[in-house]
C-alpha cells in the first residue's frame, strides 16, 4: 500500500494545479518509484492532471486531500471511486470533504477495496 509520510503531505500545499501535479509527482517518485518507472515525465503529469480533476469531481479541494486522492488512483486503480462502497463514502454529505476521503478506511471493507482494484480501468487515465 502507498503511504506518503507526513512530511510529504505538507509538501502537497500548491497555489495551483500546475504546481499541485508537480508536488504530487515528486512524492509519487519518492514514496512508490517502481509504480510509476514506466512513465515520462509528460505522460505523469498528464495522468496526475485527470486525478486532480477527479478528486474535485467529488468536491474534494484540499491540496492534501487531493494528492492522497491522486496517490489512491496510482495505488488501487484510476477508477476506485466507482466501486460502490467506496462511492457511497465519497458521496455522504453529512460529513465534511475532508472527513469523508479520511473515512474511506474506517468505513469500507476489505472486499470494496479488493473489488476495485479488479475493476481497474485503464482507460480512466486517457482523454477520450
Amino acid at each position: 500500500m502507498l503511504i506518503i509520510r507526513t512530511e510529504q503531505i505538507q509538501h502537497f500545499i500548491a497555489k495551483n494545479d500546475a504546481e499541485l501535479n508537480r508536488l504530487i509527482a515528486q512524492a509519487l517518485r519518492e514514496a512508490n518509484p517502481e509504480r510509476i518507472a514506466d512513465y515520462d515525465d509528460e505522460k505523469l503529469s498528464a495522468m496526475i492532471q485527470i486525478g486532480i480533476e477527479r478528486a474535485k469531481s467529488h468536491d474534494i479541494e484540499r491540496a492534501e486531500d487531493v494528492g492522497a486522492f491522486v496517490a489512491l488512483m496510482f495505488e488501487i486503480a484510476p477508477n476506485f471511486d466507482e466501486q460502490d462502497e467506496i462511492k457511497i463514502v465519497l458521496a455522504d454529505t453529512n460529513f465534511p470533504v475532508s472527513d469523508r476521503l479520511a473515512q474511506l478506511w474506517e468505513r469500507t471493507s476489505d472486499e470494496a477495496w479488493e473489488k476495485a482494484e479488479q475493476n481497474y480501468k485503464s482507460d480512466v487515465w486517457f482523454r477520450a
